[in-house]
């Protein structure tokens, strides 16, 4: 919260970080202490607007249990609990927080899933929040598709991540019986390491080099996979979603797709392609006109979209 005279209704921001790892010390809360959380400096900016910013390490993450990477459901709600929980806390009437509060949903690849998520649930989950508007970039919103973009690509590493949070959700999904002895190892390793580590050059390059049998090509994985595509449900509010048109990781084509998803079922969406950028590249140069478009919403001012 910004150390301010703001008495309220103070905007939130509940904000979804990337990909940071499957280790307890890589959620964003171990890091904040140590100045080590990635998108540190990003969430500085919302403070720096006057707004108020919720965090979620996510579940699993920091807490008991193994992190359900890529499960979208469960980022979903993670997401509208932070904006909750801020809202319920003590010192949330001192630092100008209300339930008139207008709120402010954010987040970029996992973060974009899980923000996506976060806008599509809230109708149903957490109709409470005086949500004004979801900007959310780099989304992951076909899991299967994405999957087949990295196999042999350099996001490889990422694809056995997903599918150790996959299992950590499902674990009827029985991914042990579909690894070899590297792929065990390379899910101990990324178990216990960030993302950093776990997806430098040279893991390994195709899903074949870490399985006896590709899981992804089972019914039931494809099952629940698909169970957490983005794109089913229009938002009940504003949408700002945003891609990079040379992303090595998350294809073009599939935020694209996200974007007539949520258009044919008439959602508001605010389209923004940054046609010369990467995944990493969007992340940063994304965020400022995202956060932009945010501060309308919060001023009230109507959101026009760009879906036709």
């Amino acid at each position: 919260v910004p150390k301010d005279a703001r008495t309220g209704p103070r905007p939130l921001v509940t904000y979804a970080v990337g990909t940071v790892g499957l280790a307890d010390q890589c959620a964003p809360s171990a890091g904040f202490p140590k100045g080590t959380t990635v998108e540190a400096n990003l969430i500085n900016q919302a403070v720096q607007r006057g707004w108020a910013v919720a965090v979620t390490d996510y579940e699993g993450l920091g807490t008991p249990g193994d992190h359900t990477y890529t499960v979208g459901r469960a980022e979903g709600h993670a997401v509208l609990d932070a904006a909750r929980a801020a809202l319920r806390h003590p010192e949330a009437g001192r630092s100008g927080l209300s339930d008139q509060s207008p709120i402010g949903i954010m987040g970029y690849s996992q973060g974009g899933q899980a923000s996506s998520w976060a806008a599509e649930l809230h109708d149903s989950y957490a109709p409470e929040l005086n949500v004004k508007g979801t900007a959310t970039g780099g989304v992951p919103a076909d899991l299967l598709e994405v999957a087949d973009f990295n196999d042999g690509n350099i996001g490889a590493g990422l694809i056995l991540m997903a599918a150790t949070g996959q299992h950590a959700a499902f674990p009827e999904l029985e991914l042990d019986k579909y690894l070899n002895a590297k792929g065990r190892a390379y899910v101990d390793f990324m178990k216990k390491n960030c993302v950093a580590v776990d997806t430098v050059a040279g893991l390994f390059q195709r899903i074949s080099d870490v399985t006896v049998t590709n899981p992804l090509d089972q019914p039931d994985w494809q099952q629940r996979l698909t169970e957490s595509n983005v794109g089913t449900h229009a938002p009940d509010h504003p949408v700002y979603l945003y891609h990079g048109g040379l992303d090595e990781l998350i294809p073009y084509s599939v935020g694209r797709q996200l974007r007539a998803d949520w258009c044919g079922k008439g959602a508001n969406v605010q389209w923004r392609s940054h046609p010369l950028l990467g995944h990493i590249g969007a992340v940063t140069v994304g965020a400022f006109p995202a956060m932009d478009w945010l501060g309308e919403r919060f001023a009230g001012r109507p959101a026009q979209g760009n879906c036709s």
